[in-house]
């Protein structure tokens, strides 16, 4: 196997495993963004406004913005994951031509 058979062959690797944490990262994010949008929605009764303000003040804090997995970007990641993919294709068949090419010169 030639030199960019086997670099294409690990480029192929690579996306597929880009891809894979991408989408691991949209469904992340779905989840996320579930859970945040039912804490939400669970409202707080209370007869007293002033033991609304002692429960508020005892929660933990939100979460850093970080941490939360971001849609957009895992749904940019799946798309560079695709077209790394395609382009691999591309270079494992320009490869292959080349290689028929050089065995056609040579027989």
């Amino acid at each position: 196997m030639s030199s960019a058979l086997s670099i294409a062959a690990n480029g192929l690797q690579a996306a597929g495993h880009q891809f894979d944490t991408a989408a691991r990262s949209v469904v992340s994010s779905g989840l996320a963004a579930q859970n945040s949008s039912s804490d939400a929605a669970t409202p707080v009764s209370s007869s007293n406004p002033q033991n609304v303000n002692a429960s508020a003040a005892s929660l933990p804090p939100p979460a850093p913005v970080f941490d939360t997995p971001d849609l957009a970007t895992g749904l940019v990641d799946l798309k560079l994951a695709e077209v790394s993919y395609k382009a691999q294709i591309e270079v494992l068949n320009v490869a292959a031509k080349l290689e028929e090419e050089a065995i056609d010169l040579l027989a």
